[in-house]
């Protein structure tokens, strides 16, 4: 269920492979032929989508893999590091992307009672590790951000989310929670400027303006009558929602960009 990662001249996505031969966390192909440039990792996928990111001055490609989360050079595809995270595809199954914090921290976030992780990704001491960088644990939550196939967003210094169905404000700091309210389902959720559109599951589109003082509803419309499981998409000024058999088309009025908050919706 992964989506491809377009990055510089390639095409980069989860491969895995069948349950007794070998298999390949990533392979990337020549955006221009579909040759095969090389192949890296040895774990088997699971439904989250590699993400570019740099950490600890180094540019590349993290991705959430069936029992743990790796980082892969984006010319070579060389491991740069990899750190366990519970999981199984066929069950426990982590969906969330991994989201970048800071210059060196990776947020790990998932469903199933496993909550979230704050990685520090730094280069690995003397030259005997078998990677070139190290990933430790900063810290570890099990109560929040239990995203089951939903994605985080973050604005200063807090992580909002979808956990178990409801929005949740978490501090990356520590992993504390500020505040969980509001019943979504497992629908989805997409961050424009400092506010927040949230696409229930039953199809109902929400307007939240996001501040860890607590839920803040700013709006509401009916947008679609059936389950809501996709993304959300914005382009421009038009949003698009998707149900399980049904596709639409909002128009939506934004502010104008500038340099403290960013583009809003009115």
């Amino acid at each position: 269920s992964a989506s491809p990662l377009l990055v510089d001249d390639k095409v980069i996505v989860p491969l895995g492979g069948s349950p007794d031969g070998q298999k390949r966390s990533l392979i990337a192909l020549s955006k221009e032929t579909g040759q095969p440039l090389w192949r890296s990792g040895d774990r088997q996928v699971s439904y989250s989508s590699p993400t570019v990111m740099t950490l600890a001055g180094q540019r590349q490609v993290v991705t959430v893999n069936e029992d743990n989360v790796s980082g892969h050079e984006i010319q070579t595809g060389q491991l740069l590091w990899q750190h366990d995270w519970d999981g199984q595809s066929y069950g426990a199954a982590s969906v969330s992307q991994p989201v970048s914090v800071g210059p060196d921290q990776v947020l790990l976030s998932k469903g199933y009672q496993q909550g979230a992780m704050m990685l520090r990704v730094e280069p690995a001491p003397g030259e005997t590790s078998a990677c070139p960088y190290v990933a430790t644990s900063i810290w570890t939550n099990r109560s929040v951000l239990k995203t089951k196939f939903t994605n985080v967003t973050q604005l200063d210094g807090f992580a909002y989310g979808l956990s178990d169905g409801i929005l949740e404000c978490v501090e990356l700091r520590d992993g504390t929670r500020r505040w969980k309210r509001g019943r979504y389902g497992h629908g989805q959720l997409l961050r424009v400027g400092r506010q927040c559109l949230v696409l229930s599951e039953n199809g109902t589109l929400y307007l939240i303006a996001l501040s860890p003082e607590g839920l803040q509803v700013q709006g509401e419309i009916e947008a679609m009558q059936q389950q809501c499981w996709a993304t959300l998409c914005l382009y421009g000024n038009q949003l698009l929602v998707r149900s399980v058999d049904q596709i639409a088309c909002y128009e939506i009025p934004l502010l104008d960009s500038n340099a403290d908050s960013g583009p809003g919706v009115r």
